[in-house]
């Protein structure tokens, strides 16, 4: 009887192993299947790529070659424009005339110079104010500027010239020196300003 016994709780063992066998490598086949699938989407993915590579690095050097052109053209524009590379618009030109009213002060301080104006009748220069009250005036005038000027050319024309209704072109005159237009000074001793275009109001 326990013979008998033994024989049935080995069969039985051996059965649920086998059963175990069994679902265990339908797993691992159903696991292999599953990779063997991706594998081969991978490899359709890599195909469909490497067919299209080519052109995609076609269009990408076409669109790069558009851009460097569109570039080269921006810049082309700019010189015939007459517009530096350095112009950052409205801060651009608050720069610009900053530098030209630390050039004047530079220039001027401590030589006694004055600004001068034609005179309504005549062809006389008349005084205006000491070159210090032209620029503490000018240092007021500068947001004025800054608000209506569209490039430093136009800038350099404001500072230059009176106001309405005559805009008659200041003079600077040092001691024992004639008379020079301000525009004319200020390109003398501002090397940007002497190379920009001249302004047509």
């Amino acid at each position: 009887m326990f013979k008998w016994a033994c024989l049935t709780t080995a069969i039985v063992f051996g059965l649920v192993v086998l059963y175990m066998i069994h679902d265990l490598k339908r797993d691992v086949t159903g696991s292999l299947q599953s990779a063997q699938q991706a594998v081969s989407k991978a490899n359709v993915a890599l195909e469909t790529v490497n067919d299209k590579l080519p052109t995609i690095v076609d269009e990408v050097k076409k669109g790069t070659e558009t851009l460097s052109g569109v570039a080269e053209d921006v810049k082309l524009l700019k010189s015939v424009a007459g517009i530096s590379q350095n112009d950052r618009g409205l801060r651009g030109i608050a720069n610009y005339v900053d530098e030209i009213q630390r050039a004047l002060g530079d220039e001027t301080e401590g030589k006694d110079a004055t600004i001068k104006v034609e005179a309504v009748i005549g062809s006389s220069l008349k005084d205006v104010e000491s070159a210090r009250e032209f620029l503490v005036g000018l240092n007021k005038e500068a947001i004025y500027i800054l608000a209506v000027a569209k490039s430093k050319e136009e800038a350099l024309w404001r500072v230059c010239h009176g106001g309405l209704p005559r805009r008659a072109p200041y003079y600077i005159a040092f001691p024992n020196e004639e008379p020079v237009l301000l525009d004319t000074f200020i390109k003398q001793i501002h090397p940007e300003s002497a190379n920009l275009p001249d302004y047509k109001p």
